[in-house]
């Protein structure tokens, strides 16, 4: 009987957790899809401990951004970009104060 007790607890916790991973696999594909085209925008470089933030925008819409990732080459204020992006789940940095989007980028091309 403790068995079947056990058995019936290790089963109700699997179709929970795949639930859960089907919501977050449908949130990405949403994002993916709706950010399938380069966002344009701008490197921001500021001393408020937010740096870098990419300032774009997006049907628009400006947008701050927090790149978790951002290449180094590209890392200097006012450079222009088009880059990819999914959202991440990294926390912003304690010290900003300002709202914004924590991305994670890809394809990242500087602008002449």
């Amino acid at each position: 009987m403790k068995v079947m007790k056990y058995m019936f607890i290790l089963f109700c916790m699997s179709m929970i957790s795949c639930k859960s991973t089907q919501e977050t696999q449908s949130f990405v594909q949403k994002e993916e899809i709706a950010n399938d085209g380069k966002v344009t925008g701008i490197i921001k470089i500021t001393d408020k401990g937010c740096s870098p933030i990419i300032e774009a925008e997006e049907n628009g819409v400006s947008v701050k951004m927090y790149p978790v990732n951002l290449p180094e080459d590209v890392m200097k204020s006012g450079i222009k970009i088009k880059f990819n992006y999914l959202p991440s789940r990294a926390p912003q940095p304690d010290a900003c104060v300002m709202e914004l989007k924590v991305v994670s980028v890809e394809n990242v091309e500087m602008i002449e």
